[in-house]
């Protein structure tokens, strides 16, 4: 729960993000996907240490034809049947002070690398996902065993070179 909570959260911030950033056509362009592609990116950027690291507690990444997916929050979402990122509204956010902070710093760090970065297209955030060490070496190996998924070690993520540019 405490994983689902954080996510909420961090949808939160990225509607307040896309709001400041994005034209009024794009606002509603927080697809599922988007969501996906954009919680690796924040997890990845998180630079804190420890249990509070975004990638302890996202820490389900597999590599699939369209980039890293976090399976827990892809699952939770394919069954709650959320499509978009309205679902934020009416959603009680109950992830603690702690949490909040470290999900703030770590959209302020990716904004700081990209701040148009929430204006990506869905499938340009899978592009740039594509670039990622993490993603072209697990992906390959899942095909070379005739699979479509594997999961990506965390200390993988944690320790490739970060790409925030297209």
């Amino acid at each position: 729960m405490k994983k689902w909570n954080m996510f909420s959260y961090l949808v939160t911030q990225l509607i307040a993000w896309s709001d400041e950033v994005n034209s009024v056509e794009q606002r509603n362009s927080l697809t599922k996907l988007k969501l996906i592609k954009l919680l690796f990116f924040v997890s990845a950027a998180d630079q804190s240490n420890g249990p509070s690291n975004l990638l302890a507690v996202f820490n389900n990444f597999y590599a699939m034809p369209y980039g890293h997916v976090e399976s827990d929050i892809y699952n939770e979402i394919v069954n709650r049947g959320i499509l978009d990122y309205s679902f934020a509204n009416s959603m009680k956010l109950e992830a603690s002070e702690d949490d909040k902070r470290v999900i703030q710093s770590a959209v302020g760090y990716l904004r700081k690398q990209n701040n148009d970065l929430i204006k990506y297209t869905a499938n340009e955030l899978v592009d740039l996902s594509h670039e990622w060490h993490s993603w072209k070496s697990v992906y390959g190996i899942a095909r070379t065993l005739g699979k479509y998924s594997m999961k990506i070690p965390v200390e993988v993520i944690e320790k490739e070179r970060k790409f925030y540019h297209l």
